[in-house]
């Protein structure tokens, strides 16, 4: 019964080692890394990508997180984030967002679970009025 069991556990061990973007074990320098960059909403994916259509950048740059209009580059918001890798889910906390839009309309100064982290897609999820789930998926610029 034990070698069962021992055999079970290591065929899950190394399928669950061998995913290629798994970022249960994936160091906060390499995330931060990945994440360092613009991203643009992907459209159709979230009501903020619905109702902005694109055209807000995000650019993430060593803990300080920019938005702003890509038509223009007219500034929108700015706040900090910090990345946590924690053993079981990697976090992105964003503070510091101001606007209306961001801050009030959207809630987007919490702690957002990443979900996708890679060089095209970044994926997050999190509670921003206690009210449910919201993911935001963005592509790299």
């Amino acid at each position: 019964m034990k070698s069962v069991a021992f055999i079970l556990c290591a065929f899950v061990s190394v399928l669950f080692l061998s995913c290629e973007d798994n970022l249960v074990f994936t160091s906060e320098s390499k995330l931060s890394s990945r994440l360092q960059g613009e991203w643009n909403p992907i459209k159709y994916t979230s009501l903020y990508g619905n109702a902005y259509n694109n055209v807000h950048t995000w650019k993430f740059d060593n803990g300080s997180l920019f938005v702003y209009e890509n038509a223009g580059g007219a500034g929108v918001d700015t706040a900090s984030y910090a990345i946590d890798a924690k053993v079981k889910n990697p976090t992105l906390k964003i503070e510091g967002f101001k606007t209306p839009l961001l801050d009030s309309s959207f809630g987007f100064n919490v702690k957002w679970t990443i979900i996708q982290l890679d060089n095209k897609v970044l994926d997050i999820v999190g509670n921003p009025f206690d009210g449910g789930l919201v993911e935001l998926e963005f592509e790299k610029k």
